[in-house]
């Protein structure tokens, strides 16, 4: 009840009308039961105080806008019942908000954007979220090239895009934006698959190439010249072994003598979503056909040797697998086609299982 009457004694200070040092304080106060179980509860039920939230995301108050802000990234942290409260409010204009605050502001002493990619990063786990950005993408609200190129600038702030443009590639529509052949949005993305700066906006951003490689229309042109996504997958998994000349003659030129001093990825979700996304683009006959002519299988057999992760192990023994294996008959060649009986599915299971637990 005590929690209760004081958000009732907040409320009306949660406004663009009150003096901008009361609302500070009021902004305070609340950042404090966001971080509160509590707090999150009482929020959650209280559509009046979301509302003021969501309306005070553009307060011209620096200082105001970083605790609304973050007390956004709190409530949506863990929560869809509230994240559907907050992109309900006017529409979804939180989420135009926020792609704004991501435009319009940046710098490396302007911890805005990261805040305001933070909050979007969380809200568009959520499938609605991704496809109510869509769906502003299409009028024009903003577009996605924009959030591609703030991805790419060279500032901590846009860490957390990555994260966002994974999320966002869980829908069809998006996927097909990033790899529009007259724009060729995914090419900007590869090189930040070697971001030493960011472990997050390395995962995000492999885990968008991932989702991509979802999608078997495409699989040719990502596997041409005219992208070349294969190299920027591979590289990243590479290690410093020294190859005998026939086998380094073999490699894409990107892939040969590599340094002495070479690493591979360290953290180990994203070298299996590397893995992962080159084993979906041997989907088909014809991307099968194009990775065996680059005999990336050498990295892999190496990384097989070096890789200290039991589960990424196994990713790699299954890519592998299909690398080094008889072509299937005919009517089974399109992989991702194929319906797996469950009995099958649980045997392979428990043979992946048994991998891990035997290491």
């Amino acid at each position: 009840m005590e929690l209760r009457n004081a958000m009732n004694e907040l409320l009306p200070f949660l406004s663009a009308s009150t003096r901008p040092d009361l609302r500070a304080v009021a902004v305070e106060t609340l950042l404090g039961l966001t971080t509160t179980t509590d707090g999150q509860a009482l929020i959650k039920t209280r559509d009046d105080v979301i509302k003021k939230l969501v309306h005070l995301c553009s307060d011209s108050e620096p200082i105001i806008l970083k605790g609304v802000v973050r007390s956004i990234i709190n409530l949506s942290a863990d929560n869809e019942e509230t994240v559907s409260k907050l992109v309900s409010v006017d529409d979804g204009s939180l989420l135009s908000i926020l792609v704004h605050l991501i435009e319009g502001r940046g710098g490396a002493k302007d911890e805005t954007p990261e805040l305001a990619s933070m909050a979007l990063a969380n809200v568009t786990r959520l499938l609605e979220c991704c496809q109510i950005i869509y769906n502003k993408i299409k009028s024009g609200s903003f577009n996605l090239e924009s959030l591609v190129t703030c991805s790419c600038r060279d500032f901590g702030s846009f860490d957390y895009l990555g994260m966002v443009l994974c999320n966002l590639s869980q829908l069809d529509e998006i996927r097909r934006e990033l790899m529009n052949k007259d724009t060729k949005l995914i090419k900007k993305l590869l090189p930040l698959v070697t971001y030493k700066k960011s472990e997050i906006r390395r995962r995000g951003i492999v885990g968008t190439l991932r989702n991509c490689c979802f999608d078997a229309e495409f699989h040719g042109w990502l596997l041409s010249d005219d992208v070349d996504v294969l190299t920027a997958l591979v590289y990243p998994l590479a290690g410093p072994e020294e190859f005998d000349e026939d086998e380094m003659q073999k490699l894409p030129l990107e892939l040969q003598y590599l340094d002495d001093d070479k690493e591979r990825e360290p953290d180990p979700q994203i070298r299996k979503l590397l893995i992962e996304a080159v084993n979906l683009l041997c989907a088909r006959k014809h991307g099968r056909q194009l990775i065996r002519q680059k005999n990336v299988y050498y990295i892999y057999r190496e990384l097989h040797k070096w890789e200290p992760v039991n589960d990424v192990r196994v990713s790699c023994e299954n890519l592998v697998d299909i690398l080094i294996g008889d072509e299937p008959d005919p009517e089974y060649e399109n992989l991702d086609e194929i319906e797996v009986p469950t009995d099958l599915q649980q045997k392979f299971q428990k043979m992946d299982a048994d991998l891990l637990n035997n290491e």
